[in-house]
Formats: C-alpha cells, sequence, structure tokens
C-alpha cells in the first residue's frame, strides 16, 4: 500500500511546489490533473506539452509515484460532438502519460452531472462508443487507463464496471475504486460483506483506491471527513491490500488541518493490512 494523494486538493500551485508539499507532509504517490492543480492551467483545453514535462521532472525529484494522470471527461455525453472532443482530450492524454509522465495510468469517471436512471441507460451506448476508441488507442500505444464507478454516474455500480471489462478484454483497461462512491446509503448494508463482494468481482482489474470517510447529513447526502471518523468499514479494504503492497491507495479531499492526522489513519490501514 503507498500512501498518495489528489495534487489539487490543497488548489493550484507550480509543479515543484505541488511535488515539495505533499511529499515533505510524507506521501509518495499523486493523481495529478494538471487542469484542477496547476497555476495558470484553467481547462484541459488549456494544458501543453510543456506543463506535462514540467509535472514529470518536479515529480522525480521528489522521488513521488504517478499513480493517476486524471483527465476527467465526459465520456458519455449525449451530444456527438462533446461526447468525441472528450475522447479526443482522454486519447492526448494518454499520450502525454505514455511520452513525458510516465504515470501508471490515465483515469477518469463516466459522465458529467448526475443523469437519472433512464438517462443512464439511454447514454450508456455513447460510453461503450467511447471506450471502443479509447482501448483501441491503449492497446496502439501499450499504455493503461482507468475508469471509476460513480453510484450517480452512467457506470454506476461494480456490476455495470465489470460488464464494461468483461465486454471489452483489454488488459490495459483498469480500474479506480473510490469505496464511497460505490456505497450512497452506507447505512443500508454490510459493508464488510459488500466491499468483500466489490474486491471479488473486480480485485484483479483494480489499478488505485480512492481513500476517504463521509457521514450523512439530514437529506442523506454524503459529507466528507477526516479519515475513520465517518462511517466507512476500512476491514474489507485492510484485506484485500494485504498482499498489494504496490498499491497507490490515495486520500481524496484531503484539508490543511487533518492532513497529519489521515496520513496516520491511513498507516493504520496499512499496518492492518500487513497484518493480514
Amino acid at each position: 500500500m503507498i500512501l498518495g494523494v489528489r495534487g489539487h486538493d490543497f488548489g493550484r500551485n507550480t509543479a515543484e511546489g505541488i511535488a515539495k508539499q505533499f511529499s515533505e507532509m510524507g506521501f509518495s504517490a499523486i493523481q495529478l490533473a494538471p487542469a484542477k492543480c496547476l497555476e495558470g492551467v484553467e481547462s484541459i483545453d488549456a494544458i501543453r506539452e510543456e506543463d506535462v514535462v514540467a509535472l514529470h521532472e518536479a515529480m522525480k525529484k521528489e522521488g513521488m509515484d504517478v499513480a493517476v494522470f486524471g483527465c476527467y471527461v465526459d465520456l458519455s455525453a449525449a451530444d456527438e460532438d462533446t461526447r468525441q472532443k472528450a475522447v479526443g482530450r482522454f486519447v492526448q492524454a494518454m499520450r502525454w502519460n505514455k511520452g513525458i509522465l510516465h504515470g501508471r495510468m490515465v483515469g477518469s469517471e463516466t459522465s458529467y452531472g448526475r443523469p437519472g436512471k433512464i438517462e443512464k441507460r439511454v447514454l450508456f451506448p455513447n460510453l461503450l462508443r467511447s471506450i471502443d476508441k479509447i482501448v483501441e488507442e491503449a492497446e496502439r500505444m501499450g499504455t493503461d487507463f482507468a475508469l471509476e464507478p460513480v453510484a450517480w454516474h452512467v457506470c454506476e455500480d461494480v456490476e455495470t464496471m465489470r460488464e464494461l471489462i468483461d465486454r471489452f478484454r483489454s488488459p490495459h483497461f483498469k480500474v479506480i475504486f473510490d469505496l464511497c462512491n460505490v456505497l450512497p446509503r452506507p447505512d443500508l448494508l454490510d459493508q464488510k460483506a459488500y466491499f468483500r463482494y466489490c474486491f471479488e468481482l473486480l480485485g484483479k482489474e483494480i489499478a488505485a483506491i480512492h481513500l476517504k470517510d463521509i457521514v450523512l447529513d439530514e437529506k442523506m447526502q454524503q459529507v466528507q471527513v477526516p479519515i475513520g471518523k465517518g462511517v466507512c468499514d476500512y476491514s474489507a479494504l485492510a484485506e484485500f491490500l494485504a498482499d498489494k503492497p504496490d498499491m497507490p491507495v490515495l486520500r481524496e479531499g484531503i484539508r490543511k488541518e487533518s492532513a497529519e492526522a489521515d496520513l496516520e489513519a491511513m498507516k493504520e490501514i496499512r499496518r492492518r493490512a500487513e497484518q493480514s
């Protein structure tokens, strides 16, 4: 288990500043989304090759493992031009990652917003067309990409994720797994049993973990809290990580005031994994 963080959770900075601040805190892996973390880069379309070069050099200098090159685009967009542009941006990110950044994978969720149940079904073929092109390019380049199941997106659960993996059967198709994103109501099920099921279903394809903790507010909406201060049961995660010392586990939504405590909580999960 390699302890990591998202590079944009403290706001924008220079490439050197991003690498240095998280390395000094004790993290050794990072997810980089240039459009969210770099000063002067306000959108995906504004990313330049020299920005990717700067990130690579800064992370290499600090010994940071680039676990994910984040390129979050709407791969199931209803508008065909929007969808094709999203795929083009993602493929360009794979080129930069392969040739310059040398991160483990390029990652994205599958939708923007929160489409309803019927809309998800309507948009699902769009997602298939996007993945088909991405798989073609990933296999041509010999580089990995990953998608993240999220309950309120078109790829809404682990079963849909499994369906996609089985449909495309590419060794370059990986999964970013966020426990909370497939757990809209943690109060309604046995979390340990559920996550054991998730890891059994997707375990071989999971290439990175997003880690956060939550409580439910009065409207039953998720509210993030420091790791270990919410309702999440990490026991199945510790079991899953027991034989995966190289798996990046990335704290999502870290805050400066609780960063030290979060890091200690992550180390405790690692200790439990090592003892499993």
